[in-house]
């Protein structure tokens, strides 16, 4: 199936309290308020980070000054955002196989998008003990955790000691947080070969512990997780076994290389319920492997900011359950194997207003089904957007003394 979704992004920017970006994001202008300083200090293009926004990130939310204490705060700052997205999509498949077109047919559809507001709380506790919370009401009136972690920075006063525990987003090369077009993600994070039962996505955040570290002048960093795996459904994975990511990355004149890979192991069987047939959820066993690796590359030229990822993926054969329906492998099952990635180019036009354009690729190389055509499931998806901000609150710059 081949996609191309159009984003006509007029990323409506309403300042709802403290919030000036509309989008899915953890741009916070609260941070602007705190340090007194502008909102682009920290962003090229809201919601997405400069280096500058990189080493305050990484530094737990501090600039190294005065205002890094909570006790010593500017009296218009408070530490609570709130935020909800806008905006319209259209979308055209291709080669659809349908009931009444086996051999397949274009689908063009239109929508909105789905509207829910995000609470958003996100500081420091302590001169070296930094948080991150986050609320989710949907549209169906539901509330739910997105976020919420602690991070202990700098143990034994070294900035390549920061210990991190919660709820949170994995050191994914390029966060879904902060991704610039408002409803089309990266669907290489997300992919599984058809008719497995593993949960685990890139895209979500999981819930485990993280240490993480990055030399004085940032050129260095990196991160290595130990997560539940479950996309923060705490107790799903069964049998608990955690899994592992990690990446690191290098950076040369304003560039960034960097390698990450996920190891994890999934349940292959269940016992069944004796009248719907139903696996039970708790008696998973039988855990078996499963892996994504990849390179990432982010090169800066001028205003031009080219975003480069390459991934491979293997989910084992028992994990593979063609009707969804029962447990059982056919002799015939192999590995399921694939491979893709994403080109994305952003345009800086101004600090307010980004071209992108992105071409995503997903390729099986075996599918766990032999009898299944290999292209089965393989993705050609062109996504194009112009992201304007509207409304950006900035403050004047003081002469505090910011240390990085």
């Amino acid at each position: 199936m081949k996609n191309v979704i159009l984003g006509m992004l007029a990323g409506l920017f309403g300042s709802l309290t403290l919030l000036a970006t509309a989008t899915p994001s953890y741009a916070i202008p609260a941070f602007a308020r705190k340090y007194e300083l502008p909102c682009s200090f920290c962003h090229s293009a809201f919601p997405k980070l400069n280096d500058i926004g990189v080493a305050f990130r990484d530094n737990g939310y501090r600039l190294g000054n005065e205002h890094d204490n909570p006790v010593n705060q500017p009296g218009a700052y408070f530490p609570l955002a709130f935020r909800t997205p806008v905006g319209y999509q259209y979308t055209i498949q291709t080669h659809q196989a349908t009931q009444e077109n086996p051999g397949g047919q274009t689908i063009r559809s239109g929508s909105f998008q789905d509207f829910g507001l995000d609470i958003l709380s996100v500081g420091t506790l302590a001169e070296k003990i930094s948080y991150h919370l986050v609320f989710v009401l949907s549209d169906q009136s539901t509330i739910g955790l997105e976020s919420a972690w602690i991070r202990f920075d700098e143990l034994a006063d070294s900035p390549w000691l920061n210990l991190k525990a919660g709820v949170f987003e994995m050191d994914v090369p390029f966060s879904t947080k902060r991704i610039l077009t408002l409803s089309a993600g990266y669907p290489i994070y997300d992919y599984r070969p058809s008719g497995s039962v593993g949960e685990m996505s890139l895209s979500e955040n999981q819930t485990g512990v993280e240490l993480a570290g990055h030399s004085a002048d940032g050129v260095m960093r990196y991160a290595i997780a130990m997560i539940e795996g479950d996309n923060t459904q705490l107790g799903k994975k069964e049998p608990f076994s955690p899994d592992f990511f990690a990446h690191a990355t290098y950076r040369l004149h304003g560039h960034r290389i960097g390698a990450f890979g996920y190891y994890g192991q999934e349940a292959t069987s269940f016992l069944h319920d004796a009248t719907s047939g139903a696996a039970i959820e708790g008696t998973g066993k039988d855990p078996k492997a499963f892996y994504r690796y990849g390179v990432d590359l982010n090169l800066r030229v001028g205003m031009l900011d080219l975003l480069v990822l390459g991934m491979q993926g293997l989910e084992p054969k028992e994990a593979i359950d063609a009707d969804l329906t029962t447990t059982a492998i056919e002799a015939s099952a192999q590995d399921g194997t694939f491979y893709g990635g994403f080109l994305e180019a952003n345009l800086h036009l101004s600090p307010r207003l980004v071209l992108i354009a992105r071409y995503d690729l997903v390729r099986n190389s075996q599918q766990p089904d032999p009898t299944v055509a290999k292209s089965t499931g393989d993705i050609d998806q062109v996504t194009a957007a112009v992201r304007q901000a509207l409304n950006i609150i900035e403050v004047c710059v003081s002469n505090r003394t910011v240390v990085l």
